[in-house]
């Protein structure tokens, strides 16, 4: 029989904190100027704790049970949180070892309904995150009982001294990471057990994933809301900040600690995040029968369903926290990016080029350089701290500034090709990249010279445009279409007002693109156009919160086929993403991110790094030639 004892984790800050430095998280008002502490909105977060294919749920009516707790929750539409010890290592009373992991080789039977269990949490909007590798220490039995998974510590072990060393930390989080990519899925936080371990472990793990889920016991901020850190990370490679998202609630454990937090809650202002163990639930749990008295199954695993009218710790903490006006909320609304890589764009001699060139689904980084121009093939997942690919030439030929580059799929078959437009001649060229081959641009045609803004349309930009582009002499909008071998370009009706600038954008779902004028001028509103009948109508006239010097990127963080504003302020490093609604309109996230990447000298650019169909962000420097990325996982 496996020992089910599990300790609560107990929040204990050191004296020290008072005086660490920590760079504090802050929202924006409206105004754009103002800036305070985030408030959280009367935001809530759940975090199940210590999920793992062992323990409670080691049995296939343990793990039935579990589902059953993961569907209640989805019925009310709570977004959750899981974290998952990636390898469950027990002692059972006999003294023989019961051991299975998401990364067993060849995994049973149990453990694959685990990890498909797993998945399908995921798709539905599960956060998932790891909580450490075993959760435990040792293959020997210890009189702390420091071996088993989910009771026991796995760093800082007592007597361990290994279990100290940033090391060990590494080695266990990259067991971990690989253990998520083999059961295909994805891990967005790192949650060290019971909040164990040491400020250098820390700073491996998050050289490894940008959140960490767990208080920074270094800041007093801790107690009440989250940190976000700019210092660099170092463990393998150097990285740009990184999160801290505490647990202030606590534990749930029992009715009266219900209690306890909604009294807390009621007229709280900090980050109303808490956790608890999902086997809490099982007690209010009965076996679905059929008609004939039998237990029901689905997908190899017993159906279980809450008893009719039974109060229990989660149905009161829903409606507690509801009726007190809170929203639960996931991890990525509370931190719209994850810090993620670092890039090297050494002796650019303008910003890089973001698009998937190669096709395999991830954005490529494609750099003018002096003699040659390079593609490095993007390697943007986790660990954050991996190697890029080294840069392959793709053309020889030196750049001219009088031509404006860009990408973009100009065949529909999921890879850009690099346009050249030569704005004195106006020839338009193109070139396909093909591994280990010798590039050479094939003209497209000819467009009037002198045009400026050049960009490519995803789809039907203004009823049939391949691009988009401004004549110089009056500043018109003209779509660029490509038929039968020829250019061909039309008047959108629209006209771009001196000093702004122009982007195409999917603003609805009628799968043609649209059209943003915007102005230079952060007191001037962004005008939206949407596309109709071959031409482009105004349909919204936005004032959003931007302040001198702000940037605006047009992208689609969510993943939902609409795109969004990234207003990007430099000076504070703040990031700020406003929904597209889908008719010309959009709404402000409830958090900001940041600060990150801040400082005037940055370039903002928006590209779906990791290929998971949601826009992340970057921010290059050209004097110290590194591109910092952050994830979008929205």
């Amino acid at each position: 029989m496996i020992r089910m004892l599990r300790k609560c984790k107990k929040l204990i800050y050191p004296v020290a904190l008072l005086g660490a430095a920590a760079i504090a998280y802050y929202a924006y008002d409206n105004s754009g100027t103002n800036a305070y502490p985030n408030k959280n909105k009367h935001h809530a977060m759940l975090r199940l704790e210590d999920i793992e294919p062992g323990g409670e749920y080691g049995t296939p009516e343990g793990l039935g049970k579990l589902r059953a707790v993961l569907d209640e929750l989805d019925s009310l539409n709570i977004p959750f949180h899981m974290t998952v010890i990636s390898r469950s290592i027990h002692e059972e009373d006999d003294g023989t070892w019961t051991e299975r992991g998401i990364d067993d080789h060849s995994p049973d039977a149990f453990t694959a309904r685990f990890i498909r269990l797993l998945q399908t949490a995921q798709k539905r909007g599960a956060v998932l995150g790891m909580h450490g590798y075993t959760h435990q220490y040792g293959s020997e039995t210890r009189d702390d009982d420091n071996h088993i998974s989910g009771l026991a510590r796995e760093f800082k072990v007592p007597g361990a001294d290994e279990t100290f060393e940033p090391g060990y930390a590494a080695e266990r989080i990259e067991r971990s990471l690989e253990a998520f990519r083999k059961a295909g899925l994805t891990p967005a936080f790192w949650e060290s057990p019971h909040y164990k371990d040491t400020r250098e472990q820390e700073e491996v793990f998050r050289s490894y994933i940008g959140v960490l889920y767990e208080p920074d016991l270094y800041s007093i901020r801790t107690f009440r809301d989250f940190n976000v850190y700019e210092s660099m990370n170092t463990y393998g490679g150097i990285t740009n900040g990184s999160v801290y998202v505490p647990a202030p609630l606590g534990y749930l454990t029992d009715d009266a600690s219900v209690d306890r937090l909604l009294k807390k809650t009621d007229g709280y202002d900090g980050l109303a995040s808490l956790y608890f163990h999902p086997f809490l639930e099982f007690k209010h749990l009965e076996a679905a029968t059929d008609e004939q008295g039998q237990t029901m199954y689905r997908d190899g695993l017993p159906v279980y369903r809450y008893r009719s009218n039974e109060p229990t710790l989660l149905h009161r903490l829903v409606a507690g926290l509801s009726g007190q006006g809170y929203r639960f909320i996931r991890l990525h609304d509370a931190v719209p990016f994850s810090p993620a890589n670092r890039f090297v764009v050494q002796d650019a001699i303008e910003s890089p080029l973001i698009g998937d060139v190669t096709g395999d689904g991830m954005a490529d980084v494609v750099t003018a350089r002096a003699g040659r121009i390079e593609i490095s093939e993007g390697a943007f997942g986790w660990p954050r701290n991996q190697l890029q690919h080294q840069a392959a030439t793709w053309l020889t030929r030196d750049y001219d500034e009088g031509e404006q580059l860009l990408l973009s799929d100009i065949h529909g078959d999921g890879r850009a090709e690099l346009i050249i437009y030569e704005q004195e001649s106006g020839i338009l060229q193109a070139v396909g990249y093909a591994a280990g081959g010798r590039a050479y641009p094939a003209e497209l045609g000819k467009l009037p010279p002198g045009l400026t803004q050049l960009q490519g349309c995803a789809d039907a930009c203004a009823g049939g445009g391949s691009w988009i582009a401004v004549r110089a002499e009056d500043r018109r909008v003209i779509a660029i279409s490509r038929s039968g071998g020829s250019l061909a370009w039309t008047d959108t009706g629209v006209a771009a007002p001196e000093g702004a600038s122009i982007a195409s954008a999917r603003l609805d779902d009628d799968e043609q693109d649209d059209l943003l004028l915007l102005p230079t001028e952060p007191t001037e509103p962004i005008t939206a156009y949407l596309s109709g009948g071959g031409m482009l109508a105004q349909a919204a006239s936005l004032n959003l919160s931007r302040e001198a010097g702000s940037n605006v990127l047009v992208a689609d963080s969510n993943g939902d086929g609409r795109d969004d504003l990234i207003v990007h302020k430099p000076r504070r490093g703040v990031w700020q993403v406003y929904a597209g609604q889908g008719d010309g309109s959009f709404r402000a996230m409830d958090n900001a991110f940041g600060p990150w990447a801040a400082g005037s000298g940055r370039v903002p650019l928006a590209a779906d790094f990791d290929g998971n169909g949601k826009a992340d962000i970057a921010a290059f420097e050209k004097s110290e030639g590194v591109m910092d990325v952050a994830l979008s996982f929205q």
